[in-house]
């Protein structure tokens, strides 16, 4: 719902940036990444890792606090 809201947005890509984790080989999600890609008008990278743990996911989002 927060990729929803953000289409919907005027000037989001001047804004904002979408960094889309999701696990190798996990192709269901990188494809659901490339769907929301399509969906917002805003930078979007999508980011392949070796796996998402608590220890991995507070090593992505330190940088956002």
């Amino acid at each position: 719902s927060i990729i929803k809201k953000l289409s919907k947005l005027k000037g989001i890509s001047e804004k904002a940036r979408i960094i889309w984790y999701y696990e190798q080989g996990d192709e269901e999600m990188c494809d659901l990444g490339n769907i929301f890609r399509e969906m917002v008008d805003c930078p979007f990278l999508r980011v392949e890792v070796d796996g998402l743990n608590s220890e991995n996911y507070s090593k992505f989002t330190h940088s956002f606090d």
